[in-house]
Order: structure tokens, then sequence, then C-alpha cells
């Protein structure tokens, strides 16, 4: 099963240091080297970093639970530019139904 969220900038300005954390579903195993990111009309490449359940996740993180109970994904997007053709993308990753 495959996990993708989209995102777009909009306002006409830049996002700045954009990072989002996709949390492993409850239930579910992430599928290695399947984590991606797309900018744009670009093809999609290798992304993310990988925290297994209950590791550690870097200070100042976007995750919604801190303790990590079934693992995260973090995307590191860093600026996104909010000109038209080139503000949007997405992130994906896949998962295995336990």
């Amino acid at each position: 099963m495959a996990y993708t969220v989209y995102y777009l900038v909009s306002g006409g300005t830049s996002a700045i240091g954009v990072s989002l954390c996709d949390p492993i579903p409850q239930g579910t195993s992430l599928i290695a080297n399947t984590a991606q990111v797309q900018t744009a009309t670009g093809a999609p490449t290798a992304g993310g970093t990988v925290f297994s359940p209950l590791a550690p996740l870097p200070s100042g993180n976007s995750c919604p639970n801190q303790s990590n109970p079934n693992g995260a994904v973090i995307f590191n997007l860093g600026d996104l530019s909010g000109a038209s053709g080139s503000n949007f993308g997405f992130v994906r990753f896949r998962v295995r139904v336990n």
C-alpha cells in the first residue's frame, strides 16, 4: 500500500525550511527503500529519513507523536518555491499490512 502526501505552495512566496513527518500507520510495516520525493515535474527520487519504531526522533521535528510508536519517515524538503509550475510535489512510501 502506498502512502502519498501531496503539497502545494500557494500565495506566490516561497516556503522556507519545510520538513514533513509521515508516521508509519499502525498495523503496517515500512517496505525498505520505498521513501521518495518528487518536486514539480521532476522524476521521483529516493528521499526521507526512516526512523524505526520507538527510535528517538530529532529535536524540532514535525512528527505528531514524539514517542514514535510505529516508526516514521521525515522528509526535509528545504526551501520550496512559490512560483507557478514549480510550487508542488509529493512525498511517498510503501507499507505492507501486517
